[in-house]
């Protein structure tokens, strides 16, 4: 059982894409979620648009609800540009996240990401997450369609999670909360595009449901 979830996301959504169906199950088994957003996820986007930093926020607290509840916590950093700071920058906020909260699981986005910023999130969070006092005794990484399948890689997952019904549809729901973010099917943001991949993962494992995740390390004591 997970006592506690600390998941790490570069932009709003990237959460409920990833491992929003861990989430769920999390707090449906008892345990506590934490979920921190390192970006505001539109500066760069639409400069024009100050508004939908707030937006953002508040669709990210109903995806939170949506799958059951937790902490949500921001670090403002500016959205597609992780990779133009200093590394402790963006180590900080997770590093102070894990620190606070001493999750015994934490969650990434997966090295190999297309997007840059997932990239820079995930060794921020190696970093943040290093062997020593109060280190989680599992990291892992998740996937986010369509970055995580076409980056340079390579994804190999070794951990599936088994989902409940009520898991994949609370992902669902919690995906159009995003109101600025979610799309029509094919595109991979949309509700059947979601349902599909937590088929396929649970077939994979011979569940009816999952998701597919990579491990980093795992600390046994």
């Amino acid at each position: 059982m997970i006592e506690k979830l600390l998941v790490i996301a570069a932009h709003p959504d990237d959460e409920v894409l990833g491992c929003g169906g861990l989430i769920s199950r999390t707090v449906r088994n008892g345990g506590d979620v934490v979920v921190l957003i390192l970006t505001e996820g539109s500066s760069t986007q639409y400069p024009d648009r100050p508004d939908l930093i707030t937006k953002k926020e508040e669709e990210a607290r109903a995806a939170l609800a949506a799958l059951g509840g937790g902490s949500l916590e921001f670090g403002g950093l500016p959205d597609m540009a992780l990779s133009t700071l200093a590394p402790a920058e963006v180590s900080g906020p997770v590093e102070k996240a894990v620190a606070r909260h001493r999750p015994d699981w934490v969650a990434v986005h997966h090295h190999g990401d297309l997007n840059r910023d997932h990239q820079v999130a995930h060794e921020a969070t190696r970093v943040a997450c290093r062997p020593g006092s109060g280190s989680p005794r599992r990291l892992i990484s998740y996937e986010t369609l369509s970055s995580t399948e076409w980056g340079p890689g390579p994804w190999r997952p070794d951990l599936y999670v088994s989902l409940e019904a009520g898991d994949v549809a609370r992902k669902v729901e919690a995906m159009e909360c995003y109101e600025t973010e979610v799309r029509s099917w094919p595109h991979p943001r949309s509700g059947p595009a979601i349902r599909h991949l937590a088929a396929t993962r649970g077939a994979q494992a011979g569940f009816n449901a999952a998701e597919a995740f990579s491990t980093v390390w795992e600390w046994v004591p």
